[in-house]
């Protein structure tokens, strides 16, 4: 006799790139035998595990436009990971589709296009030998004049800013100082105004409290990429000049 099984078809949507359709046979097999349980649970598991990668290479995929996905590794809270070669010229999203945000003391950049990103070669084990080493580091990793001058003019057209170049700053949202990624899109941003301004005041600050080990790198980096103005308002007391 003939045993007649329910299978039920399930729709996988994936966040950015495609959709699939995976049949999950559940209580019989292609023959209409009854399956292994074992068998249906490492069935689900293997769905769920590559449903979970292609959301993070799909987290990864669109940070593409931005730095190389080989390179790029989305973390928490926003940051990204990554290090693009320093000399050359990084690809910023498209004119006009970033705006800035205005706040009571400042300017705060679009987290869309500019969430901040770090250098993965800087960590809380490598401090000495990086951000806090005598001699300095950011000289030794800045990107040179010829690239950074075209990014500024890419960025000024990603926030759709039409003044000249000397109205802004090309910032690193993520200071170089704490770690930040010295040549990526997703990291710099046309702040307006020039240097020194308040937010270098934080940065110094921060770096400060780094390297006397009083606050941790994430926790740096984390608090100058959410929102600049209220570290400014924690770390130093006062919300900054503006």
């Amino acid at each position: 006799m003939n045993h007649r099984c329910a299978c039920t078809w399930v729709r996988t949507r994936r966040t950015v790139a495609l959709a699939a359709l995976t049949w999950l046979a559940v209580g019989c097999g292609a023959t209409g035998s009854p399956v292994d349980t074992t068998t249906v649970a490492t069935t689900t598991t293997t769905t769920a595990t590559t449903t979970a990668t292609a959301t993070t290479t799909s987290i990864g995929a669109s940070a593409t436009s931005i730095a190389p996905a080989s390179t790029s590794v989305s973390l928490p809270g926003g940051l990204l990971a990554t290090d693009p070669p320093h000399n050359a010229v990084q690809p910023f999203p498209a004119a006009g589709r970033c705006h800035a945000r205005q706040g009571a003391n400042g300017v705060l950049p679009d987290p869309a296009c500019t969430p901040g990103a770090v250098d993965p070669h800087v960590t809380d084990a490598t401090l000495e030998s990086t951000v806090c080493r005598r001699g300095g580091y950011t000289s030794t990793v800045r990107p040179p004049t010829s690239v950074t001058n075209s990014e500024k003019r890419l960025a000024q057209a990603a926030y759709g800013q039409s003044d000249g170049p000397s109205a802004y700053e090309l910032d690193h949202l993520v200071p170089l100082e704490l770690g930040g990624t010295p040549n990526s899109a997703a990291n710099l941003w046309p702040e307006p105004g020039s240097s020194p301004n308040p937010k270098d005041k934080l940065e110094g600050a921060l770096h400060d409290l780094l390297c006397a080990h009083r606050i941790t790198l994430t926790a740096a980096q984390h608090m100058i990429a959410t929102d600049w103005i209220t570290a400014y308002r924690q770390i130093l007391g006062t919300p900054p000049p503006g």
